[in-house]
C-alpha cells in the first residue's frame, strides 16, 4: 500500500497523522475543561459585580462615619437604621428608622456642613467611580439580581444634600433638617439594597462553584488528573505514533534506496540486476528508468564490441611506456599477433630505427594536444613484410594510455603510385603530342601549309578548339594534383591589392572586350602576403566565368577590400543569370557545372572552380559564391593579410 503512494504524499501522511491526533486530543481536553471553564466565567462576573457593590458599600460607611462625627453623636449608628432586629416586621423597622433618622437630624441640622468639602468631593467622585464598574459587570453578566438603579438614587441623594446645604446657608434650619434627613434615608436604603443584593451574588456565586467543582473541590481533582492523564497518554501516543511512522517510513525508503545502491553496483560489475522494485512511487519508477538504461547500455556496449571485434583496421592501446595494453582482433590478421601476444610487447619492436624515432616524437606530441594525432609508418609484421599504416592517436589522461587507430594503407599506396604513373603518362605521353597538335592545327588555319576550301578551314578551325579544351583539361588535372599533393610550393611575397586586379583583368580584357563586357577595377590600395601568381590565377578564373555568363554590355566588378581577422576580400561580381542558392556550394566541386550544357557551350572542364578552391586553402582562406537567380552572382575568396613565406 505505501509503495504505491508517492514521496510527497508520504511526507504528508507522516505529518498529518500526528496533526490530526493533537485535534482530536485538543478536542478531548476542550469537551473536559468547558463545563469547569463555563462555571468560572460566570462565577468571576459575579465576582466583578460583588467587588464593586463592596467599594460601594464601604463608600456609604466613609461617609455614615463623617456625618456621624459631625454630629458630634455616638449613640447614633448606622446599624441603627438599616438593620432589622429579629422578630421585627419590615414596616416597623420602616417607621422605627425614619423616627430615629428625623430625631437625629433636628438636633443637627446641619450636619452635612460639618463635612470637609474636599473630603466630600473624594467621596462621591470614588463611588461614581464604582458604580461605573457595577454597570460594565452588570452589563455583562448572564443576569442580575437587583436593577442598576443605584447610579439614580445616588444622583437623589447628591441633590438632597445640596439641597440641605443651600437651606443651612440660607438659615432655614427647619429645610435644611428635613433635607438632610430624605438625604440619609436615601441613602440607607442604597445602603440596605447594596448589602442586600451582595448577600444574594455570595449565594449564587456559591451555588456555581459547587455545582461546577464541588463542595470539597473533589471535582476540581478530578478534572485536573483527568486533563493530566490525557496529555500524558496524548503526548506518549503522538511520540510513539510518530517514531513507529518514521520508523516505517524510514525502513521502506531506505530499504529501496539500498535496492537501487545495489542495482548500481551491479552495474558497475557487470552482473544481473535485481528485478524491478514493486509500486509505483518515484523509487520504482527510477528503479525502471535505470533497468531500461542499463537495457540500452548493455546493446550500446554489445554494438560497440561488435564493431571493435570486426573492425578491420586495428584498434589498440598504448601505456606510457608504448607498450601494447590491448587490441582487437584484427591485430591477428594484420601484424600477424593475437591481442594477448601483442600484450606487453612494444611498439618499438614492429618497426625501424628512423620510423621508430619519427613515430616516439608524434605519441609524445599526443600527450600535450587534446586533438587526435596523425602519421604514417611501416610496420614490420611476423613474417617480415613492411606494412604502411595510417596511425590516429589520443592520449587519455585518465587512464594514462595512448588509444591507437591503425589502417593497412596498402591499398592507397598503391593506388597512389597508380596515380602518379598516370600523371607522368598524361605529362610526357598526352601533353606533349596535344601542344604539337594545337600548334600544327594553329598553323593549318593561319595557311602555313597552303590555303583551305571552307569547309577544311571550318573543320580545322573546330579541331583546334577541341584540341585547346582538351589540353586545358589536362593542363588543369595536372595542376589540380600538384596542389592536392601538395608538390606546388606557394611563393609568398607582400603584393598590391590594386596590382593583382588589374593583373587579372589585362589578362581577360581581350575576351571581355569581344563579347562587350566592360571590366571594373575597385580594389583597394591595401597590401597582403601571397603567391600573387596563383591568386592571379584564381582572379583570372572567376573573371572568366563572369564574362562567360554574363549579358552583353553589363559589367564585371572586381572589389578587393580589407576584412575583419586580419584578412583581405577579394571579389568579382557580375549580372548574369545567378546560380541557384542549391548549386552555390558544390560549384567549387570537380566537374561540377551549373547547367550540363555549360561543357559545351560556354567551354571549360569543370576544374577551374576546384583549382582555385585549392589555392585559396592552400593561403589559409576560404572560398564561397552570393548569388540570386536573375540578378547575378559575386565569386569571393579570403586569404590573411599577412602570411610567412
Amino acid at each position: 500500500m505505501l509503495n504505491r503512494l508517492t514521496i510527497s504524499q508520504k511526507g504528508l501522511l507522516l505529518l498529518a497523522v500526528p496533526i490530526a491526533f493533537e485535534i482530536i486530543l485538543v478536542g478531548t481536553l476542550l469537551a473536559i475543561l468547558f463545563p469547569m471553564q463555563n462555571a468560572l466565567q460566570q462565577s468571576s462576573q459575579y465576582v466583578s459585580k460583588t467587588n464593586a457593590l463592596k467599594q460601594l458599600a464601604n463608600d456609604m460607611n466613609i461617609v455614615n462615619a463623617a456625618l456621624l462625627n459631625g454630629m458630634r453623636s455616638r449613640i447614633y449608628g448606622i446599624h441603627d437604621f438599616v438593620e432589622r432586629p429579629a422578630g421585627m416586621s419590615f414596616d416597623a423597622f420602616e417607621k422605627r428608622a425614619d423616627v430615629m433618622i428625623n430625631d437625629a437630624f433636628n438636633a443637627e441640622p446641619r450636619a452635612f456642613l460639618a463635612i470637609p468639602l474636599k473630603k466630600y468631593k473624594l467621596w462621591t467622585d470614588s463611588t461614581q467611580e464604582h458604580l461605573a464598574d457595577y454597570g460594565k459587570a452588570t452589563s455583562s453578566a448572564a443576569a442580575t439580581s437587583q436593577p442598576n438603579n443605584y447610579k439614580k438614587r445616588f444622583d437623589e441623594f447628591q441633590a438632597l444634600v445640596l439641597k440641605a446645604q443651600y437651606a443651612a446657608g440660607a438659615g432655614r434650619l427647619a429645610q435644611a433638617s428635613q433635607a438632610s434627613a430624605e438625604a440619609y434615608k436615601t441613602l440607607a436604603k442604597l445602603y440596605v439594597d447594596v448589602n442586600s443584593e451582595l448577600t444574594k451574588l455570595s449565594a449564587q456565586d456559591k451555588q456555581i462553584r459547587e455545582d461546577a467543582l464541588g463542595q470539597d473541590e473533589s471535582r476540581l481533582q478530578a478534572v485536573s488528573q483527568q486533563v493530566t492523564i490525557v496529555l500524558v497518554a496524548g503526548v506518549l501516543i503522538n511520540i510513539i505514533l510518530a517514531v513507529m511512522l518514521a520508523i516505517v517510513f524510514s525502513k521502506v525508503a531506505s530499504g529501496r534506496l539500498l535496492f537501487l545502491m545495489d542495482n548500481t553496483k551491479r552495474l558497475t560489475e557487470g552482473t544481473e540486476l535485481n528485478p524491478t522494485l514493486a509500486g509505483s512511487d518515484e523509487l520504482a519508477l527510477l528503479d525502471k528508468s535505470f533497468h531500461d538504461m542499463a537495457v540500452r547500455l548493455e546493446t550500446s556496449r554489445r554494438k560497440e564490441q561488435a564493431i571493435i571485434q570486426n573492425a578491420s583496421e586495428v584498434l589498440c592501446s598504448l601505456d606510457a611506456d608504448w607498450s601494447f595494453v590491448d587490441a582487437n582482433p584484427a591485430a591477428q590478421r594484420v601484424i600477424g599477433f593475437a591481442p594477448e601476444e601483442l600484450r606487453g610487447k612494444r611498439l618499438e619492436q614492429f618497426l625501424s630505427e628512423s620510423d621508430w624515432n619519427a613515430t616516439r616524437v608524434c605519441l609524445a606530441e599526443a600527450k600535450f594536444n587534446s586533438n587526435p594525432i596523425n602519421f604514417e609508418n611501416e610496420l614490420i609484421v611476423s613474417n617480415g613484410a613492411r606494412i604502411p599504416m595510417l596511425w590516429s592517436v589520443k592520449w587519455n589522461q585518465e587512464q594514462g594510455k595512448v588509444f591507437c587507430l591503425a589502417r593497412d594503407i596498402t591499398e592507397r599506396k598503391r593506388l597512389e603510385r597508380m596515380r602518379q604513373e598516370f600523371v607522368n603518362m598524361v605529362s610526357s605521353d598526352l601533353r606533349t603530342p596535344l601542344s604539337h597538335l594545337d600548334s600544327f592545327l594553329g598553323k593549318l588555319t593561319e595557311g602555313g601549309f597552303g590555303d583551305l576550301n571552307k569547309d577544311g578551314s571550318d573543320q580545322a578551325r573546330k579541331s583546334m578548339r577541341n584540341n585547346k579544351r582538351l589540353l586545358e583539361l589536362v593542363n588543369d588535372l595536372l595542376n589540380l594534383d600538384k596542389l592536392s599533393s601538395g608538390q606546388m610550393d606557394l611563393k609568398i611575397s607582400e603584393c598590391s591589392a590594386i596590382d593583382l586586379s588589374q593583373r587579372s583583368i589585362d589578362a581577360v580584357v581581350g575576351f571581355a572586350g569581344k563579347v562587350g563586357i566592360k571590366l571594373v577595377n575597385n580594389a583597394e590600395d591595401v597590401n597582403l602576403d601571397c603567391d600573387g601568381d596563383r591568386v592571379v590565377q584564381v582572379l583570372v578564373n572567376l573573371i572568366g566565368n563572369s564574362v562567360k555568363f554574363s549579358p552583353k554590355g553589363s559589367q564585371v566588378i572586381c572589389w578587393a577590400t580589407p576584412d575583419s581577422d586580419h584578412m583581405i576580400k577579394f571579389s568579382v561580381q557580375d549580372f548574369g543569370r545567378g546560380i541557384p542558392e542549391a548549386m552555390c556550394k558544390s560549384v567549387f566541386e570537380k566537374f561540377k557545372q551549373v547547367s550540363k550544357a555549360d561543357a559545351t557551350e560556354k567551354g571549360g572542364s569543370g576544374l577551374g572552380l576546384a583549382i582555385c578552391k585549392t589555392i585559396v586553402e592552400c593561403h589559409g582562406g576560404e572560398i564561397g559564391v552570393d548569388s540570386e537567380l536573375g540578378k547575378g552572382s559575386t565569386f569571393w575568396f579570403r586569404i590573411p593579410q599577412r602570411q610567412k613565406a
